[in-house]
């Protein structure tokens, strides 16, 4: 190999030293370590001192280091003084100066810090004293922050000067702040505006001024007081009110930060003033309006705010509800503002408040209370084996409580539309036995002999064995033979091994000789047989799907269920093999027809429940002129489900009316049933009678109604003479029309009449109409005071219009009494297992016993119950419910003479 030049080496090592000292010096001056930065120029001969030998390379290193370190600097300082660090970036200056002492620009900025803390110092001598009085003039303090303006913020690197700006600050903030408070908080959009400009001045900030602003606002929205006394609330002042209340909250303290709060508090004391000088006279006014009462009310429980106007509040609810009193179903709200009154301390003999609630006591009694139109309309998709039952399920579950003060009653077609209309698009009675397996087991039959399949094993041992004897005793022969012709050592060896095999063998087979005669030949094992059961989960209940439309609105659709599920194992023997299979396990849920209703009410519950925030919408009053909060309690107060506390809030109504409405003792103004008394039958019935006995002495009794809007008949059902003049019992349901009409289609009377509707009790389905011009001799008899009794046997005489040869045999089923009083629905029903004929309701069920009329049918539906314990859950699975006879007299007014 040649060797490298001299030369060529020492270019090599200048070209490294120089690129070393240019990475040194980057590094150094990216983390600001002046002083080895420093270091490094003087080793180079750049240094303080500049040396004449210094190449190009060492200067540019210098160039570059006092550039970095001037530049760096000065952005640093500026940020210091920025920061109101003035003294720290005149400590700053100083340091970098003593690294680069050649450097122009570093001495420049160390002279100029030099002269700002010169500056800082003249004027804390300057101010200090003048800010040391307790009190300080607020022209000085203008002065004070004019003269520091233009140096702020770095003149305030100083802690006696920055008290002295926040003294300053707070004398010009006390002035304006005593400026609110002489004009009321009302301030001329002169003084609105320098107001503005000054406080901006001095260092506020916007958002501060805007906190500010917001107060002197609402301030500014209040009325005051006219020349003639009068002082009203317009809408803006309505807002401003409710939105400082929501500001205050319930102790009436406003809670900030600001600096500006002298100012704010004034704003605040002014309104305070206001509300307790000039809201009285508006709540005392003849005029007060219902949003003033209401912005009142809402004040009423801010504890530094509402206390001294509760007797302004009582007056004012008093002048509101003498504009309501005459109102019609509106004088309600007059009666809940005279509530709210007395609650606020107006003793109730105030002659005012007496006048007033008479007067809306008057006008409730004679106005009728509303009356929602109620529309149930089934889709073709329900079955009509319980049609009957789902209609009728939510006619009474959605009809009106019986305290309610508002009426949700069934639409009466070809009349006015609905209020509310539920459309049941599908409804199921579920019976579900679907997820019931067929399981496949085994079970224990008998013990049976066969064959020991152990003795036939050791045959076949035994058999091998006594191969090998005789195999051994060949061998051991052999071995004898051998050692005969050639004795030796190694074929005596050979007998002695041989005989010992043969002893072996033979001592094996004498073994399983034994073992096989000790082996019995058969053997008793149990028998298992194959079969197999049914498990699975068995659902019991209801599913519906409605569509519910209120007023016209968009529907509202729900899908609803109460379903009752229980594991069941049916079929299974104790002798299973599988020791979990050895149990079967009954049904456990109810699956009788009462616990099908029970179902069915709880899903036409759950559908009541969406309901009822939608019709507490309802009431109208077409006469008053009510406010949103009115309409809303007014809704609340005639919701047909009743007054109930726990939805007024969702509904708008106000706390304070809740309170009142519940200090009332408000009632449905209810027309009573009128008193019927019933002759007794001059035709004596003696029982017991037979069906045909039945068809023969009570038929003609029966007969069929028809109720529509005159061009056509939209419902008919079926309805009993129960006494003289055509006095005919039904059904409520079955009256849906402005015409009705009747049809006796056997009997000396047989022939239709006109008819009109005498009384109707809508809760309990009941009615009494009069067949005109119908002159009867006889009656069927009410069983009025006396219940029915379980397993009395009946018979059902419905729907005439089937009359079969003059006989109305097609008409007439019979049953038994399955329960003579079953609850459900808020009502009671007598519960028949009977099949009956469509077309029925309002049909009677007479005792075989006596034939007497015990009930009249309100609906029928088959039962489809589950097999359990080899019935079912009604023996003909039909379901019958009427409504017992010896209630009627307190439904109806029914009564017998002696």
């Amino acid at each position: 190999m040649r060797p490298v030049p001299a030369m060529v080496v020492a270019v090599l090592f200048l070209l490294g030293a120089c690129k070393s000292a240019d990475q040194k010096l980057a590094n150094y001056l990216k983390e600001a370590r002046y002083a080895e930065a420093r270091a490094l120029l003087e080793e180079e001969k750049v240094g303080a001192t500049l040396s004449p030998k210094a190449d190009a390379r060492a200067l540019t290193l210098r160039e570059r280091f006092t550039a970095d370190i001037e530049t760096s600097t000065a952005s640093l300082v500026d940020s210091l003084i920025a920061k109101r660090s003035t003294r720290d970036a005149q400590k700053t200056a100083l340091e970098r100066k003593e690294f680069c002492p050649w450097s122009a620009p570093l001495v420049a900025l160390v002279e100029r810090c030099d002269g700002l803390v010169a500056r800082i110092v003249q004027a804390e001598q300057k101010w200090t004293p003048v800010f040391a009085d307790d009190v300080v003039a607020v022209y000085q303090a203008r002065r004070f922050l004019s003269e520091l303006a233009p140096d702020r913020p770095w003149i305030l690197d100083s802690e006696a000067l920055r008290r002295c700006e926040e003294r300053a600050f707070q004398s010009i903030v006390a002035e304006w702040s005593g400026i609110v408070s002489k004009r009321q908080g009302r301030l001329q959009q002169a003084d609105h505006d320098a107001l503005h400009r000054e406080l901006l001045s001095i260092g506020i900030q916007s958002t501060e001024l805007e906190e500010l602003d917001s107060v002197l606002n609402l301030v500014q929205a209040l009325p005051t007081v006219q020349a003639n006394g009068e002082v009203h609330l317009n809408d803006d002042a309505v807002k401003a009110l409710v939105k400082a209340r929501s500001l205050l909250g319930n102790d009436g303290m406003y809670e900030t930060k600001s600096r500006l709060l002298p100012c704010i508090s004034a704003a605040w004391s002014a309104f305070a003033r206001w509300h307790r000088e000039d809201f009285p006279r508006i709540l005392d006014s003849l005029q007060v309006t219902y949003a003033e009462l209401a912005v009142g009310e809402a004040w009423n429980s801010v504890a530094s705010y509402g206390q001294t106007s509760r007797a302004s509040l009582a007056r004012a609810h008093v002048h509101v509800a003498a504009r309501l009193a005459p109102q019609g179903i509106a004088s309600v709200l007059a009666l809940i503002h005279l509530g709210r009154a007395k609650e606020h301390g107006l003793p109730a003999a105030d002659e005012q408040l007496v006048a007033v609630e008479r007067l809306a006591l008057a006008t409730r009694a004679v106005s009728p209370a509303p009356v929602y139109r109620l529309r149930i309309d089934l889709e073709p998709k329900v079955d009509p084996q319980v049609h009957d039952l789902v209609e009728r399920a939510f006619q009474i579950g959605l009809q009106s409580d019986v305290k309610a003060l508002g009426r949700l009653d069934l639409f009466e077609q070809g009349r006015e539309l609905p209020h509310v209309t539920v459309t049941i698009r599908d409804a199921e009675l579920i019976a579900d036995f679907s997820n019931l397996q067929t399981i496949a087991s085994s079970y224990f039959s008998h013990f049976e002999n066969v064959p020991n399949l152990a003795k036939s094993l050791l045959k076949s041992q035994l058999d091998s064995a006594k191969w090998d004897v005789n195999s051994k005793e060949s061998a051991y022969n052999s071995a004898v033979s051998s050692y005969n012709l050639f004795p030796s050592q190694f074929s005596l060896n050979s007998v002695n091994w041989a005989y010992t095999a043969y002893s072996m063998a033979v001592n094996n087979h004498n073994s399983l000789v034994d073992l096989y005669n000790s082996t019995p030949a058969t053997i008793t094992q149990p028998v298992y047989l194959p079969y197999s059961f049914r498990q699975g989960n068995v659902r019991f209940g209801w599913s519906a799907s409605v569509s519910v439309e209120v007023s016209g609105c968009e529907p509202i659709n729900y899908s609803n269920e109460s379903v009752a599920s229980d594991f069941v194992r049916v079929g299974s023997k104790y002798s299973d093999r599988t020791e979990s299979y050895r149990k079967e396990d009954f049904l456990d849920i109810d699956v009788s027809a009462d616990a099908g209703l029970g179902h069915l009410a709880k899903v036409v519950a759950q559908v009541k429940e969406s309901m009822n925030k939608p019709l507490g919408r309802l009431a109208k009053e077409p006469v008053a002129d009510l406010g949103p909060e009115e309409r809303a309690t007014l809704g609340w107060i005639y919701h047909p489900w009743g007054i109930q506390p726990e939805i007024a809030e969702s509904l708008g109504v106000p706390m304070w009316a809740k309170s009142a409405a519940q200090g009332l003792a408000l009632q449905r103004l209810t027309t009573p049933p009128p008193q019927v008394p019933l002759k007794a039958n001059p035709t004596r019935i003696e029982g017991p009678l037979t069906t045909e006995d039945a068809s023969t002495v009570l038929a003609h009794l029966v007969c069929q109604t028809s109720s529509g809007n005159g061009a056509e008949i939209i419902a008919t059902g079926t309805g009993t003479l129960i006494g003289e003049k055509g006095l005919v019992l039904t059904c409520a349901h079955v009256l849906v029309g402005p015409t009705l009409r009747l049809e006796f289609p056997a009997g000396k009377w047989g022939g239709t009449y006109d008819a009109v509707i005498l009384f109707v009790n809508s809760e309990h389905d009941v009615a009494l109409v009069h067949a005109k011009g119908l002159e009867n001799d006889e009656w069927a008899v009410l069983r009025a005071s006396e219940p029915s009794l379980q397993g009395e046997s009946i018979v059902a005489i419905g729907n005439p219009g089937m009359d079969i040869g003059g006989t109305n045999l097609g008409g007439i089923s019979s049953g038994i009494v399955s329960n003579p009083r079953l609850e459900k629905d808020k009502t009671i029903y007598l519960s028949a297992d009977i099949s009956i004929a469509s077309g029925s309701s309002g049909g009677p069920l007479f005792s075989l016993k006596d034939g007497t009329l015990i009930g009249v049918v309100q609906l029928v539906a088959t039962v489809p119950g589950f097999p359990q314990d080899g019935g079912r859950v009604a023996s003909t699975g039909y379901l019958c419910l009427a409504a017992p006879a010896n209630l009627l007299g307190e439904w109806l007014g029914l009564r017998n003479e002696p």
